[in-house]
């Protein structure tokens, strides 16, 4: 008598090793590039054109909605919303911030 339960057990099995592999892989490639803006008119450019970013003295601030930010550091309540904040400070070359932000 052939036991096919094992055979097919096996072969779910590799399928979910090879997905399991596809993921990872997936995962692995999600690098930040960062770019370097030196000129102020450059940067007040860019956050006139991003409305996920604003001004806080010479700093600038990347914010996003989300409502468990009430209980993080860098959460933030503005207009009745919590939002998470990300804060690129100004440094003797300029600003690093993440290339996908420059619009």
């Amino acid at each position: 008598m052939i036991d096919l339960s094992q055979s097919l057990y096996s072969s779910h099995s590799a399928d979910m090793q090879s997905h399991n592999k596809i993921k990872t892989n997936q995962k692995v490639n999600t690098q930040v590039i960062m770019m370097n803006i030196k000129s102020l008119e450059q940067m007040e450019r860019i956050v006139k054109r991003n409305k996920a970013l604003s001004w806080d003295g010479w700093d600038v601030i990347q914010s996003y909605p989300n409502p468990t930010a009430w209980s993080q550091k860098n959460g933030a309540f503005v207009k009745g919303k919590w939002y998470s904040q990300k804060r690129f400070k100004i440094n003797s070359n300029g600003w690093d911030i993440p290339d996908k932000l420059v619009r």
